[in-house]
């Protein structure tokens, strides 16, 4: 069973993806993400310390859930393809975690 902490933390990701889609990490405020997702301001302090952290957290999940099987080197374009749009979007925000 999902927990509301577990669906914010989802919301809250989701929305900082969809802000970076239109613009740069540096310049996303913390009230924007609370409110594309639709949240309380003071829940993303409640559940991230940083920026950093909601996407650090994310990927770290993504990682884990691609290579909970055997580890192969297809594995590794497989993930990349998957998330192809998100890594971009990291890439072009100089944002390396």
């Amino acid at each position: 069973m999902t927990t509301q902490s577990e669906l914010s933390r989802e919301w809250i990701t989701q929305a900082l993806y969809e802000l970076l889609k239109t613009k740069p990490f540096a310049s996303i405020t913390n009230k924007e993400i609370t409110d594309k997702a639709g949240l309380s301001h003071i829940t993303i302090y409640r559940l991230f310390d940083s920026k950093e952290e909601i996407i650090l957290k994310d990927l770290k999940t993504r990682i884990r859930k691609s290579f909970l099987k055997e580890y192969h080197i297809t594995d590794l374009f497989d993930f990349y393809q998957s998330n192809q749009e998100l890594i971009d979007c990291l890439y072009q925000n100089h944002l390396s975690i």
